[in-house]
């Protein structure tokens, strides 16, 4: 009846230096089918994570989304993103993911602020990403009414409470 994020950071050394991965957790009671998403998704306890890559100066050079099935995976650049990490096919065209158009890159300022963050649209009636766009914090407020939500370590998924008292895992 709370909505709730569960959060996690991983820190992690690649080729080019450190990075560090903000991943945002949420689960939604109850996903239906729609017409831009017919082939599958829908049940209960469907989630969506979002995982930005912020690399040594705090800069976000990937956004990546997926669905907790492992469906709808979608990765997306910013200006950011070094030129020899992308594939030598790469183009900025839409992505197509499964029904969807999505953006191949986020349009990130060179100067964001913290108030700066992706926020990801996702289509009505299901937990699918119909669109992602960067955008300060306060102007979303203007437009669209946010409902609170809590946000809670990632390991808080291994001990759900039960009404009677006792605890699950989401993953038992």
């Amino acid at each position: 009846g709370t909505p709730v994020y569960y959060t996690r950071v991983i820190e992690w050394e690649g080729q080019r230096g450190r990075y560090r991965n903000l991943i945002y957790r949420v689960h939604f009671e109850r996903a239906r089918s729609n017409k831009q998403s017919t082939d599958g998704g829908e049940g209960y306890n469907s989630g969506l994570m979002c995982v930005v890559t912020l690399d040594e100066q705090d800069r976000p050079v990937l956004v990546n989304t997926v669905h907790t099935c492992a469906c709808f995976h979608a990765l997306y650049a910013t200006p950011f993103t070094p030129a020899e990490a992308f594939p030598p096919d790469w183009t900025d065209e839409d992505q197509k993911v499964w029904g969807e158009t999505v953006p191949a890159r986020l349009a990130y300022p060179e100067d964001f602020g913290e108030n700066v963050r992706p926020v990801l649209f996702l289509r009505d009636g299901s937990h699918r990403v119909a669109d992602v766009q960067v955008a300060d914090i306060e102007s979303v407020r203007e437009r669209y009414a946010l409902t609170p939500a809590a946000m809670m370590p990632h390991d808080a998924l291994f001990h759900l409470p039960l009404p009677d008292g006792r605890e699950t895992s989401l993953f038992y």
